[in-house]
């Protein structure tokens, strides 16, 4: 994973629960679908940090982090960006 870019899992365009941003030495990480709110409601706590629809993580958790939600059933993807979470406006092209 590269700077300000997202870890692509195996799912079709589209189909992706998350998406996770690293920005320096952490990452964040945005649920895409119903599904991946809750996954997070459950797993997280309310002092867990968010910022901008996502949770924040440090890059030294993150891999078993996103283990945690790829044992889950679930995937990261590109396929949508930021912009297209449900509930944000997508932008004009």
């Amino acid at each position: 994973m590269t700077e300000g870019t997202s870890l692509e899992g195996t799912s079709a365009p589209g189909a992706a629960d998350f998406v996770a941003e690293r920005h320096g030495g952490l990452v964040k990480v945005i649920p895409l679908t119903a599904r991946a709110h809750e996954w997070l409601a459950e797993k997280t706590t309310l002092e867990a940090g968010r910022f901008e629809g996502g949770l924040v993580v440090e890059l030294r958790y993150f891999g078993r982090f996103a283990e945690g939600i790829l044992e889950s059933g679930m995937t990261f993807g590109r396929d949508r960006l930021p912009d297209q979470v449900p509930g944000r406006a997508a932008p004009a092209r």
